[in-house]
């Protein structure tokens, strides 16, 4: 709390009290003047710790940041961008579940049983996660927004998970549908049409705007982890002219004539360098990704408001800049490249980086180059809120900004592993089948080098380096 603050608090100054030159050691004295040296003192252990504001997209690519103009004034222009941050794992639970861990899959368990018949929200150990130890460390914990799948079936449709105190998220598997869905709103359902004031982001925006305004009053620190729906598809993977996902009626159209961009990974002409599973895949249909590129885009302008008014609400309570506001998205998607369309458990760039943007206390304006995963997010927030995790839990993630920077980084599938340097990628498949990719030469990923003759060394040193920190904890990873 500023000293200022303090001073309102009291209704007076604070001035020690005059006492005459034989009470100026008194205990009492000398009590007071260290008071007040620490409330002078910068970063004075009296001051709140900073309230802590997520909002997490869903399958939406770092080339898709070009349409958030909002997002990139309010928070791109005074906070960091991390141009290189990836996830642990692209998928939506998976990487969910790191976020909230602050660790790889392979040590929290749901990259393991990611199915969409499997209730991946009962693998994860909510006992050990962010809002838990924010907790805590007295914070109040408010989800807003599209939980971990498989949340919200059957019995455990008005469940509130371990570490939250205010909770609205979709359930019924209605969270994909941004019309005719339900929401647990604190334990009580409530089911909302196909009117335009039911677009699920915008009430989602709602919910979000109103916590803030409330928490806002009552001085305690509070954590916010806002998750709309957009840009995610409505209507399955494959390639569907109908607009997919659906934009808010006020944007539809919006971006009707802005085609997705044609690069040279696009319909990939020559695939015999990739693995099996992918070299069988035909072209796709420029029309269908043209579509569901301009409904994604369109989709992300209701995201876009959103992150306006959160601003305006934190600016109205005089909290904007006491507050980390992270702004991300769970795992990118592709387009089209290497005729994939609307996919993303693939090691290709378009799906494993994010785009991933910090605005509050610590981060200046400005981007930053090096390697960062989501599984950084709960170390930062945990540092920035002087909290810690529970006994035995071991992150391995580091705070943002952390040196020495990194020289690699695992990502993680079912089916394969892949280790991402700061100019090249190492892909090794359960099938045996391998790909490496000079980002700095090939950014596009269409020529892979795994079967050149003199770099087979290299291939494999980084094959026995992926063997080495599959199973790492900690301190081991990379």
């Amino acid at each position: 709390m500023p000293v200022g603050g303090l001073r309102g608090r009291l209704g007076g100054s604070l001035d020690c009290p005059r006492v005459p030159i034989s009470r100026r050691f008194s205990p009492a004295r000398l009590s007071c003047v260290v008071l007040l040296a620490l409330l002078a003192a910068p970063g004075a252990a009296f001051a709140k710790p900073p309230n802590v504001l997520v909002v997490t997209t869903d399958d939406q690519t770092v080339s898709q940041m070009d349409v958030m103009s909002r997002t990139n004034r309010l928070l791109g222009r005074d906070g960091t961008t991390f141009a290189n941050a990836f996830v642990a794992f692209p998928q939506c639970c998976p990487s969910r579940a790191s976020f909230l861990s602050g660790q790889y899959p392979h040590n929290h368990g749901v990259a393991e049983r990611f199915e969409r018949e499997v209730d991946n929200y009962r693998a994860f150990n909510a006992r050990e996660s962010l809002p838990v130890w924010l907790g805590r460390a007295g914070y109040a914990t408010a989800q807003v927004g599209r939980y971990l799948n498989g949340y919200g079936r059957g019995d455990g449709r008005t469940e509130i998970p371990l570490g939250w105190d205010s909770w609205v998220a979709p359930v019924d598997h209605t969270e994909f549908k941004y019309y005719d869905y339900t929401l647990n709103v604190n334990g009580r359902l409530v089911d909302y049409g196909s009117a335009a004031r039911d677009y699920q982001t915008d009430v989602i925006a709602d919910f979000a705007v109103d916590y803030v305004d409330e928490r806002a009053r009552k001085g305690r620190p509070f954590f916010l982890n806002v998750s709309p729906v957009a840009p995610h598809r409505e209507r399955g993977r494959e390639c569907d002219v109908k607009r997919t996902p659906r934009p808010a009626p006020r944007h539809t159209n919006l971006f009707e004539d802005r085609a997705f961009p044609r690069t040279p990974s696009f319909n990939e002409q020559d695939m015999s360098d990739k693995p099996a599973i992918y070299r069988a895949r035909e072209e796709v249909s420029e029309q269908c990704i043209d579509k569901g590129w301009q409904s994604e885009l369109e989709s992300l302008q209701a995201v876009d408001e959103l992150v306006g008014r959160m601003v305006r609400s934190l600016r109205r309570a005089g909290e904007f800049e006491e507050t980390l506001f992270v702004f991300t998205s769970d795992n990118g998607l592709m387009h089209g490249e290497h005729r994939l369309p609307f996919l993303k458990r693939v090691p290709y760039e378009e799906a494993i980086r994010v785009p991933l943007i910090v605005s509050g206390p610590g981060f200046e304006s400005g981007t930053r180059n090096e390697m960062v995963s989501n599984i950084d997010l709960a170390p930062t927030i945990l540092e920035q809120a002087r909290a810690r995790a529970g006994r035995g839990h071991v992150l391995d993630g580091r705070p943002l900004g952390s040196t020495p920077f990194r020289s690699e980084l695992l990502v993680e599938e079912r089916g394969w592993s892949a280790l991402r340097s700061p100019t090249g990628i190492f892909v090794q498949y359960k099938t045996g089948e391998r790909e490496l990719y000079d980002l700095v030469g090939d950014p596009f990923q269409t020529s892979s080098l795994h079967e050149d003759p003199m770099l087979a060394p290299l291939v494999s040193e980084l094959s026995d380096r992926l063997a080495e920190i599959e199973d790492c904890r900690g301190a081991e990873c990379p």
